[in-house]
């Protein structure tokens, strides 16, 4: 089976025939997988967050700085929480992002718990 990006919230083919892939091609696609990480309650949010758990600390920091920089606090509280949580590696590299978090955050950040899930990785 080629390996693909889920086309909807059930899409569990798609999340097997990455689970199969090299982990090269899982890397390559870090950016359009982060896209279903936005909602916990997805039902192919936590198989692609055990998948995303082996990607490299550099990869994986890169692709999310973009969103815990963007204006959708629910995914950067998902982030933080379920897949950062997962990789000490990739939450050393991002420090000074989850500094911002914690003591800038925008008032839908402070809605959403952002800064709260930001101190629990700094400790």
């Amino acid at each position: 089976m080629k390996p693909r990006v889920p086309d909807h919230k059930f899409d569990f083919d798609a999340v097997e025939s990455l689970v199969d892939a090299a982990p090269e091609v899982v890397w390559a696609l870090v950016n359009e997988l982060l896209v279903w990480l936005q909602d916990p309650n997805w039902p192919v949010f936590k198989p692609l967050v055990e998948l995303m758990v082996g990607i490299p600390a550099d990869r994986l920091s890169a692709a999310i700085r973009p969103v815990l920089e963007g204006t959708d606090s629910a995914w950067k509280r998902a982030l933080l929480e379920y897949l950062l949580s997962r990789h000490p590696t990739a939450t050393t590299l991002m420090m000074a992002d989850l500094r911002r978090l914690a003591e800038h955050p925008t008032a839908a950040d402070v809605e959403e718990g952002v800064p709260e899930a930001a101190l629990r990785l700094l400790r």
